[in-house]
C-alpha cells in the first residue's frame, strides 16, 4: 500500500511541478509585455506642434529700402516623455511664385531675396506637455525694380515661406528630434 502512495504523491508532486512551472512562464511573458508597455509609455518619440500666433510681416522702412525687419509670436508645443531642450532655427525661405510679387522684384537679383531669423532661440522643456510662446525677430532683404514703385502707395504681399526648424533635444536619451513647418511671410511696405 506504501507503494501505491508513493506512486500518487510522486504523480502529485509531477504535476504540481509542471503546473508551477506553467506559471512561472507565464508569469515571465507578462514581465516581458509589461516591460514591452513600461517601455512604450515612457520612450516614446517627442510630438512637436507650431502655431504662428501672429503673421510673420516683412516690414520696410518709411523711405524706399530694400531691407527690413519683423517680430511675431509663435507657439511652441512640445508632448515627451524625458526632459530637453527646444532650439527654434530656419532652416530656408521660399519666395513666392505670385506673379504680381514677381513683377515687382528685379529679375537679376531674384536669389537675392530673403527672410532670415535673427538668431537661434533655445527653450527648455519639462517631460509631458510643455507649450511656451516665443517672440521671433527675423530680418529680410527685398531686391525691388524701384522705378515699379512711382505709383504705388504701400501694400501687403504674400512674400514667400520661411521653413521653421525646430529641434528637440532629449536629454535623458541624448537623442535630437527635428522638426520643420512652413510660415507665410508677408511684406508690408508704406511708400
Amino acid at each position: 500500500m506504501s507503494s501505491g502512495l508513493e506512486k500518487a504523491l510522486a504523480f502529485f508532486t509531477l504535476l504540481n511541478s509542471v503546473g508551477l512551472l506553467y506559471v512561472g512562464y507565464q508569469n515571465y511573458r507578462l514581465g516581458q509585455e509589461n516591460q514591452a508597455i513600461q517601455s512604450m509609455i515612457y520612450n516614446y518619440p517627442p510630438r512637436i506642434f507650431i502655431q504662428a500666433k501672429d503673421r510673420f510681416t516683412l516690414k520696410l522702412p518709411e523711405t524706399p529700402s530694400e531691407s527690413g525687419s519683423g517680430k511675431a509670436n509663435l507657439t511652441v508645443t512640445v508632448i515627451t516623455p524625458h526632459n530637453g531642450y527646444v532650439t527654434i532655427d530656419q532652416s530656408s525661405f521660399n519666395l513666392s511664385k505670385d506673379k504680381y510679387l514677381l513683377d515687382l522684384l528685379d529679375e537679376e537679383r531674384l536669389e537675392s531675396n530673403n527672410v532670415k531669423i535673427v538668431k537661434p532661440y533655445p527653450i527648455t522643456v519639462q517631460q509631458g506637455t510643455s507649450e511656451k510662446v516665443v517672440e521671433i525677430t527675423f530680418t529680410g532683404y527685398v531686391a525691388f525694380k524701384m522705378e515699379e514703385f512711382r505709383f504705388h502707395k504701400g501694400g501687403r504681399l504674400e512674400f514667400g515661406d520661411i521653413m521653421v526648424l525646430i529641434t528637440f533635444f532629449d536629454v535623458q536619451s541624448n537623442r535630437s528630434y527635428p522638426h520643420t513647418e512652413s510660415i507665410p511671410v508677408y511684406l508690408e511696405y508704406n511708400w
